[in-house]
Formats: C-alpha cells, structure tokens, sequence
C-alpha cells in the first residue's frame, strides 16, 4: 500500500471529490434542457396542433349526428385557410375567398372564442334547415351547418387568427365543397349512395354564407 501522502492517494482523493460535482453538474445540465421555456415558434406550433384537433373533433361530433363520413384534417386546406386569414388580418372583414373549396366564416368580437365555440355556432342553424324541403327557414341561415354535415365533403382544414383590429376570426375549408344548388347534404354522388339532384346537367356551389357574432 502506498503512502498516504503519495501522489498516487491525492489524484484519488481529489477525483472523489470531483465526482459528486461532475455529477451534479451533468444532471443540472440535462434538467435545464428538459426545463427549457418552449420558443415563441414552439407555442405557436402547439397552438395550431391543438386548434386543429379541436376544429376536427367539433366538425365530426356534428357529423356523427347523421351518420355521415368523418372528416380528416388536410394541410393544404389548413394552409389554404391560414394564407387567407393573413390577408384578412388588418381588418377581419367577413369576406369569403370564393376560392375552389366549401368555406365557413365566424368572427368574435373578443379573443376568447374556441374552435369548438364557433362549430357549435354553426351547428346551431340544424333548427333553421328543413330537411323535406332542402332549404332554410324563412330569412334565417342554414349554409353553415350544411356544409359541416354534407356527405361527399372529405377533407377539413381551418385556421383561426388574431385580428390585429380586435376579436378572433375562424375560417374553415372543406373539400370536396358542399352546398350545391338544389342538392341536399345528404345525396351522394360517391360510394354507390344516392345520386345528386343537379338541374342543367351542371353543378354550382352555393357557397356557405358566413355569421358574424359580437361579444
């Protein structure tokens, strides 16, 4: 055994109390990257992720009502909704982008409106649509609603913005559109279901009127 005053007993005693250090400053160093603040581009990528998740279970809660198709969330349609929604943020204007799909609009007044909130308020107009008739109620809107459950409509994708004038706009894209002139939600020109009423031999979209909502 050598000396207790040896080199070889100090390298010893000083790497022993070095470890302990080492250690600490290992598992402070990979804390820190667990414990990191989420950048300011991370929050806005959660925050669309959960919007979109929120959009797509609301819209298909609806659909489930009529036994209709779920819808899947499509990126192009999202970013198609956004690009849109960029262009309106200075004013949040209620105007359409009269753009190739089906479209719903909703604006609040203040910033607190939800996805879920603004499908709800669309879905609201099933009470205005009479089914028998295929048509709305005397000066109410249904467009909205039909367009959420109209049956050959596959695809979604929505945005919601800040308005840079106040409130919170929400746009919603659907492919294939819906709300075909004398075409009900619930005719089909796909798998085999009923066919599409159509007048002329030519089909033209009624488009989705929007709803804008103060408070």
């Amino acid at each position: 055994m050598p000396p207790l005053s040896s080199p070889l007993h100090l390298i010893l005693c000083i790497s022993l109390l070095l470890l302990p250090i080492l250690s600490s400053q290992d598992q402070s160093s990979s804390n820190a990257g667990r414990n990191q603040k989420p950048t300011p581009s991370t929050r806005s990528r959660h925050s669309k992720l959960y919007f979109a998740r929120e959009f797509l279970l609301a819209h298909n809660k609806v659909r489930l009502n009529v036994t209709h198709p779920l819808l899947n969330w499509d990126k192009k349609l999202a970013r198609y909704a956004r690009r849109w929604g960029m262009k309106r943020i200075n004013d949040c204007k209620m105007v359409h982008s009269y753009g190739p799909y089906g479209e719903n609009l909703f604006w609040g007044a203040l910033d607190h409106w939800t996805p879920a909130q603004a499908v709800e308020s669309w879905s609201k107009e099933k009470q205005f649509y009479d089914r028998q008739h295929n048509a709305c109620s005397s000066g109410q809107m249904c467009g909205h609603y039909t367009q959420i459950i109209w049956r050959d409509s596959l695809k979604l994708g929505c945005t919601r913005v800040k308005c840079q004038s106040g409130g919170i706009l929400m746009i919603c894209e659907y492919d294939p559109p819906g709300n075909y002139v004398n075409e009900s939600p619930f005719d089909t020109v796909n798998n085999g279901g009923a066919t599409a009423k159509t007048t002329g031999g030519s089909k033209k979209s009624a488009g989705s009127p929007h709803r804008k909502i103060g408070g």
